[in-house]
């Protein structure tokens, strides 16, 4: 728990770096990346822990950074903004997280990803609660306690505050009662009930805390961008985020940071490199494929890598220290 304390804390400070050596194009990356952070994170509370296959993750980015906009509209107020759109997006999720009490794996899956494209067909497509569905929404940058958070640094810092918040809000429940009871679901659903788990119960949960993630990721998008459309929210966005989550690793925050970095910075720098941008959906399918097969994701193969040379050093440094004595050649042998 100390290490991964110490971990957490240094990829914070990483993270709290980037604007003093980024260029202020790679800030603003940065910055909506950091949005997208949040939004694999939601992916990390549903398959991650809950073990639920839930495709819709960029419906609820959209439906998070519509409600923002028009919240913020409404009040002025940005705070308000975030926690409506969070409020709005948990309400969701909960609703169709009760599927989900019936159905399992790719069944309630196939659930989600019915709800991404209508969300994309029905709502966005068409003039959602009176945002132009060609035009999107817009949400100015805000002001807070007498900050003007107009220029890209200072709004990246402002995203990542909420993130670390968000991030903190889903750590409380992987290491209390929710969390537990999660994962005793994902690796023994019939074991976990047996024990006296309402399932149902958190199942719903899982989902309603993912759409509230999802929420707070929508409204980071749309403060980042300053404006959001369809575009950003279709069906294939959902496939992507869920895609680059499974890839970079679902059980961890450095996976989500890792997933992140994917959907925002590796498009641009591929183009700096003279790489076309389709690219990615390939890479993310192998990646889906090689966390199928392996461990989870990148960060979780990595920790596996990292598991296995500290046993082997420890193998070496008990037949050095302590281990059993190794056969004595003697000289001369038979001839001695």
């Amino acid at each position: 728990m100390t290490g991964r304390l110490v971990g957490g804390l240094a990829l914070l400070a990483a993270l709290a770096l980037v604007p003093q050596l980024a260029s202020p194009f790679w800030v603003f990356v940065l910055a909506t990346a950091v949005a997208y952070m949040v939004a694999a994170l939601s992916v990390n509370v549903l398959l991650g822990q809950a073990g639920m296959v839930g495709l819709f993750p960029a419906a609820f980015v959209g439906l998070g950074a519509y409600f923002a906009a028009i919240v913020a509209g409404e009040t002025g107020s940005w705070v308000l903004a975030v926690l409506a759109a969070a409020a709005v997006c948990l309400a969701v999720g909960a609703v169709v997280g009760v599927t989900g009490t019936r159905l399992r794996g790719m069944a309630f899956g196939i659930v989600t990803l019915a709800f991404a494209l209508a969300m994309e067909a029905v709502a966005f497509r068409h003039g959602f609660l009176g945002i132009d569905p060609a035009f999107g929404a817009t949400l100015d940058r805000p002001v807070l306690l007498g900050v003007d958070f107009i220029d890209d640094v200072s709004v990246y810092y402002l995203v990542l505050a909420v993130a670390v918040v968000t991030w903190a809000v889903v750590a409380l429940h992987e290491r209390a009662r929710p969390g537990r009871t999660w994962r005793a679901i994902r690796d023994d659903e019939v074991a976990a009930m047996t024990l006296g788990a309402r399932v149902g119960l958190y199942r719903i949960w899982a989902a309603a805390l993912s759409g509230a993630v999802g929420g707070v990721a929508g409204a980071l998008f749309i403060t980042v961008q300053g404006q959001a459309n369809v575009e950003s929210f279709t069906t294939f966005a959902s496939l992507l985020i869920f895609a680059a989550a499974m890839t970079a690793g679902t059980r961890s925050v450095a996976g989500a940071v890792l997933a992140g970095l994917l959907l925002a910075a590796l498009p641009e720098l591929l183009i700096e490199l003279a790489i076309t941008g389709k690219v990615v959906p390939l890479l993310f399918a192998f990646g889906v494929l090689t966390s199928l097969k392996g461990h989870d994701g990148i960060v979780g193969g990595v920790r596996h890598a990292a598991s296995a040379l500290r046993a082997r050093a420890g193998r070496r440094g008990g037949r050095g220290i302590g281990g059993p004595p190794r056969p004595a050649v003697e000289g001369g042998g038979a001839d001695g």
